[in-house]
């Protein structure tokens, strides 16, 4: 069994046994994670924010037929505003911060070659639609996760699960130490309950993975 189906069957067991029925995919892309949650049985609400355009109409047309999905064509941040994106060759790899190089040596897709203006809005803006303590908040935003939640303190207690991946040496200029975002979780109530691989320079050193968090 690959890595990837491995780690999707371990996600739908904590979202079961955690009681998941909405689930917040921030940094959504052209619809990987949504499509994921459902191959691997996941039937809850997905609520999915990708803030390009291009790739936000893929992910439309990839959940068209799912009643259970909506999207929103922003990025989540500090506050509402108008901003720039350093739009990455791969896309995946698209950030509000600069790449670092030491990211380009490892993956040249993530090179960016221009910007493009997105919305951001912050977290707080779609609180009506957190089911507390049933919901899982997945950050997949390229080093930005730490400003996310850190703008939205209030409302991590309203949140079952995190998801969010952190980078242990920084792959994005300005990017927050990978311990800020643990810190501030913990005193949230939060643990670590599993590990997801990430990616590996070519020493095979550890770079970046995604961690599951579980509140009290």
């Amino acid at each position: 069994m690959s890595r990837i189906y491995s780690e999707g069957g371990r996600l739908a067991k904590h979202l079961k046994n955690a009681k998941i029925s909405t689930v917040f995919d921030v940094g959504a892309n052209v619809g990987q994670y949504a499509q994921m949650l459902r191959r691997f049985g996941y039937e809850g609400k997905i609520i999915s924010f990708e803030p390009l355009e291009k790739e936000k109409n893929i992910l439309d047309v990839s959940m068209v037929l799912d009643k259970n999905f909506e999207s929103y064509n922003y990025a989540i941040g500090k506050k509402n505003s108008i901003s720039k994106i350093n739009y990455a060759l791969n896309s995946v790899s698209s950030s509000i911060l600069k790449t670092h190089p030491r990211h380009i040596k490892y993956n040249k897709g993530t090179i960016s070659k221009e910007k493009k203006k997105i919305i951001i809005k912050n977290l707080k803006s779609f609180k009506s639609k957190i089911e507390k303590n049933k919901t899982l908040l997945k950050l997949d935003t390229q080093g930005y996760e730490y400003e996310i939640i850190s703008a939205a303190q209030s409302l991590i207690k309203h949140f079952k699960l995190i998801q969010l991946e952190l980078s242990f040496r920084k792959i994005y200029y300005l990017e927050k130490s990978w311990l800020n975002s643990l810190e501030l979780l913990q005193n949230k109530g939060f643990f670590v309950i599993d590990v997801f691989y990430g990616i590996r320079n070519s020493n095979q050193e550890l770079m970046q993975c995604d961690l599951i968090l579980k509140r009290v």
